[in-house]
């Protein structure tokens, strides 16, 4: 596997899903490379020779300085990663506990490829930041 930091813009970016306006992929690359995955067409914004799920760039982005722009957007975590990878208890690049601007979307929605969805859930519930449905 090989892990590689990267610098980001934000941990935000602009979507163009019909489900949402903004979506956070703390990573590039996956360590599950399930067959199935929509998710590889990723590789080709990469310069990475290896086969999709052979890598994971981790992101590095600088704090959100006006988090009252996303009040009432709606927000996809992990629309081309997991963002609870088995990398994130090493990199805690998107601890859920941590990530105080959620509170401004009016939805956020989460697609997992891993059992993170468990300490996900637990730490929905424990901050009571959101009603899970």
């Amino acid at each position: 596997m090989i892990i590689k930091e990267i610098e980001a813009k934000s941990v935000i970016t602009k979507s163009n899903l019909p489900v949402c306006d903004f979506s956070v992929n703390p990573y590039t690359g996956c360590e599950h490379a399930c067959k199935y995955c929509y998710a590889c067409f990723m590789k080709r914004f990469t310069n990475h020779p290896e086969e999709w799920g052979e890598f994971v760039d981790v992101k590095i982005w600088q704090p959100i300085k006006t988090p009252g722009k996303y009040k009432g957007k709606e927000l996809f975590i992990g629309s081309v990663t997991d963002p609870y990878q088995p990398i994130e208890e090493k990199c805690h690049r998107f601890p859920i506990d941590q990530a105080v601007f959620l509170h401004f979307f009016s939805a956020v929605r989460l697609l997992l490829a891993g059992a993170g969805y468990i300490l996900l859930l637990y730490l929905f519930e424990k901050h009571h930041c959101f009603e899970l449905k």
